[in-house]
């Protein structure tokens, strides 16, 4: 498998950034750096949830730690392609708009961890 790595909201990573190591070694480097998290690939989606509650804590952020090849990407179905010369013809453009239908399928559940309630401010 290939090295691992994070995939987090904007605000986690916002948050991440503004925290640094506590070792001599690292000091001064933040948690998420460029494109790295923790020395890992680091991914940044809004598709994850960001309104989860624990307890007495609300709009708590998910992250994801692991190894996506570890991951099945599956196509189903026919995908679909529009296009639309209509709307944006002044601008002298075509508008392409393409619609797929896709499935992940894990192959290795042990390859990921999830934590669903990070706390952002």
């Amino acid at each position: 498998m290939t090295s691992p790595g994070y995939i987090a909201t904007p605000e986690t990573r916002a948050a991440l950034k503004k925290i640094g190591y506590l070792n001599s070694g690292a000091a001064g480097v933040a948690v998420w750096s460029g494109d790295s998290c923790n020395g890992q690939a680091g991914f940044v989606t809004n598709a994850l949830p960001k309104t989860n509650s624990r307890g007495t804590g609300t709009n708590l952020h998910a992250m994801v730690y692991g190894y996506f090849d570890a991951l099945q990407i599956c196509e189903w179905g026919v995908a679909s392609i529009v296009l639309d010369s209509v709307t944006r013809k002044k601008q002298n453009m075509v508008e392409c708009t393409v619609t797929g239908f896709y499935d992940l399928v894990n192959l290795h559940p042990a390859a990921f961890i999830v934590t669903p309630d990070l706390a952002v401010s």
